[in-house]
């Protein structure tokens, strides 16, 4: 059972052998830490450019992490939980929460904190903390709701994390932060269906290029993404 909080301090920089969850709010021992990526550094590196509209340079990004406590990271690679902006006009830098999207889960108990056992539920919609000004890439997070959804779908048009993302407005920052026909295209190739307009609208952008460069790169990085997401549920 994983214990959370010590007697160290908040300090801007850890002390050497522990790290920081952003979720939690805490330093723990560095052991149960773990560098969360925001983008699976196993996707293909050219399509992933092209998906973001970048030349290069999105799965070494330093921005394309986060540092979470070991369980908090397994939860998020399994989709049991999310990262999403706080609801509100922007902010910069901007801030974030933590959404629990897997409802049936919320009364499990995640670790132990001051003493007392730590429920799931405990940290839905939790505004994560941060030690300096240094976030991650707001597309990334984007990406990475995206996936958790699309992990969702790929259970059926049922499952209760979908109809919850498809019912709940959990993004409202406006922004291009993917390549919508390259989105479109990896969807479909994941789950069979398209993605929600909620989750499109006013957060892609049109490329112009009417080859096949985007289809080719959604298809691809759909095999990534269906790859990643068989291994998180190996976990």
């Amino acid at each position: 059972m994983p214990i959370f909080g010590g007697s160290i301090g908040v300090n801007e920089h850890c002390h050497p052998g522990f790290g920081w969850c952003h979720v939690l709010g805490t330093i723990l021992p560095e052991k149960h830490t773990k560098a969360a990526h925001l983008v699976p550094k196993s996707m293909t590196s050219r399509e992933v450019s092209h998906l973001f509209g970048v030349s290069d340079g999105v799965l070494g990004d330093a921005r394309n992490g986060i540092t979470l406590a070991d369980n908090i990271e397994l939860l998020f690679n399994q989709g049991t939980i999310a990262i999403v902006p706080i609801p509100g006009p922007m902010k910069s830098p901007t801030q974030w929460r933590c959404v629990v999207l897997d409802e049936s889960k919320e009364e499990n108990i995640i670790g132990t904190f001051g003493g007392s056992y730590m429920k799931l539920k405990e940290i839905d919609n939790k505004e994560l903390t941060f030690v300096s000004d240094n976030r991650p890439r707001r597309r990334y997070l984007y990406f990475r709701f995206i996936i958790a959804y699309l992990n969702a779908k790929t259970r059926g048009a049922n499952d209760a994390v979908a109809k919850k993302v498809e019912a709940t407005h959990f993004w409202s920052p406006a922004g291009e932060y993917l390549n919508r026909s390259t989105l479109v295209t990896l969807a479909r190739c994941v789950s069979g269906s398209d993605l929600p307009k909620s989750l499109v609208q006013d957060k892609t952008f049109d490329s112009g290029d009417t080859s096949t460069r985007d289809a080719d790169a959604g298809t691809v990085l759909g095999a990534d993404v269906r790859d990643a997401i068989l291994a998180m549920k190996s976990l």
